[in-house]
């Protein structure tokens, strides 16, 4: 009586064990006859069978030297990324996809940018997937919504870099920094191989490990935040649209102001320009300028910067530029980020007469006040192309304009106008909100510009 007692508690234990066992463990561990307990795919393959996301070929077979297809491929990481496939039946677009299995998978990752076509509005579903697609798939997937780190390094030491395709090179950067691609045990990687059943199932269960590591160091997001967002990155971009007007026609007018004035000066020569048909006549009526423009400091006294060096007007064309930048936007309070446009004004001056040995030059200025940054959907209210009258920093660049962010003080740049090196320079003269602030060399006396923020494409 004592021994089937005994047993009986043997039994029930074997059996409350064996209850806590998922059944699918024993279905993916036994019933594939070609996938070993000895084979170095064994655990990837039983763990994306035990999870659904991979299954057999039949005749309980897993065939792991078998060629994956596309349409497989986007099918199993859609199962991994949990997509709802009513969602995307019958919105694929591309012509040889049929209305199968495989459908929503592709149109879901198509329309997300994860997966292109191969041409002719073709995907090519029943195209082997090589191992350097495999790569920039998930690269394309994870970089939605991570940062990934890339190290150029482990891809560079692989004997067969030179095989990876110049559209894959920082997918496979990333794959092989990651671990995601180890190589063979002479580290060769085969980018352009086909990738067998055995290889993806692998590369998808490394893929879901580098998933979870990402998600476990992502910065927490309060569920709610009334966001307070800030540019943080602006990619270059050329000037798109332009309207001119035409300033002063005045020719050598010897004048210092305050900066308070400038704009005021400019302003009346506008106005006034068509009383005038010369220098002389211009020059002769600086005695009502303080009077008619408002400006103290007009009332006599010695105009003519603080070295003798007379500004000069030229005939100046003013061009209000409307530049929209792609962007992004960092919330200040929860870091999360957006896309967006950056809408730039910036105002530029075409000057014949300040560098006469540069005719075509062009002044550029950036209005810095933060509020006349159009942001997004214009948020601040104005209207693009509005004219800023308050501009700063101005530089000169050739005809071609290209804007580089991000925006910092950078140091001095000179503008070579003679064969002199320019050893020293002094300030010459500031001019506030019209113009530049000029420096003189004292060798040669040729003239530069203060630069403090944006680049030319060619410096």
């Amino acid at each position: 009586m004592k021994k089937s007692t005994r047993l009986m508690a043997i039994l029930l234990a074997i059996i409350t064990i064996l209850s806590v066992i998922p059944m699918s463990a024993f279905a993916a561990a036994s019933s594939f006859t070609d996938v070993p307990q000895n084979a170095w795919y064994y655990e990837p393959v039983t763990y994306m069978a035990e999870n659904g996301y991979m299954s057999g070929t039949g005749d309980n077979k897993f065939s792991p030297n078998q060629t994956t297809t596309r349409a497989m491929f986007v099918t199993v990481l859609g199962r991994i990324a949990g997509i709802d496939q009513n969602q995307y039946k019958g919105t694929c677009t591309f012509r040889d996809v049929k209305k199968d299995w495989a459908e929503p998978y592709i149109a879901w990752a198509s329309q997300n940018n994860i997966v292109n076509g191969v041409g002719d509005n073709r995907f090519g579903p029943n195209n082997y997937v090589t191992r350097e697609q495999a790569a920039l798939i998930l690269f394309n997937y994870l970089k939605r919504d991570y940062t990934l780190t890339i190290d150029s390094k482990f891809l560079d030491n692989a004997p067969d870099k030179v095989n990876v395709s110049s559209w894959a090179v920082e997918a496979m950067q990333w794959a092989t920094s990651a671990a995601l691609m180890r190589g063979d045990a002479n580290g060769t990687l085969r980018p352009r191989y086909s990738a067998t059943r055995a290889e993806i199932a692998t590369i998808f269960k490394r893929f879901i490990e580098i998933k979870e590591d990402l998600d476990a160091n992502k910065p927490d997001v309060p569920t709610t935040c009334d966001h307070e967002w800030k540019v943080t990155k602006t990619e270059k971009v050329t000037l798109l649209t332009e309207t001119v007007r035409e300033w002063a026609h005045a020719d050598a007018l010897d004048l210092v102001a305050c900066n308070g004035c400038n704009m005021n000066i400019a302003q009346w020569m506008y106005d006034n320009a068509d009383k005038y048909s010369s220098t002389k006549e211009l020059s002769d009526a600086m005695g009502i300028l303080g009077d008619e423009t408002g400006c103290p400091c007009l009332h006599g006294g010695n105009h003519s910067t603080d070295n003798g060096l007379p500004l000069t007007f030229g005939t100046m064309s003013e061009k209000i530029y409307k530049a929209d930048m792609p962007s992004e936007e960092t919330c200040t309070k929860c870091n999360t980020v957006r896309p967006c446009v950056s809408t730039h004004i910036i105002n530029s001056i075409s000057d014949e007469n300040i560098w006469e040995r540069h005719t075509k030059e062009i002044l550029i200025s950036e209005a810095w006040d933060e509020e006349l940054r159009l942001t997004g959907a214009n948020e601040y209210g104005q209207p693009a192309g509005t004219l800023i009258d308050t501009i700063h920093h101005p530089r000169r660049v050739n005809n071609e304009i290209e804007y580089f962010e991000n925006v910092e003080t950078h140091e001095r740049i000179y503008v070579e106008m003679t064969g002199c090196r320019h050893p020293e320079w002094r300030d010459d003269y500031s001019s506030g909100n019209l113009g530049p602030d000029f420096s003189y060399c004292t060798s040669c006396g040729a003239r530069d510009i203060n630069i403090y923020d944006w680049y030319n494409k060619d410096n």
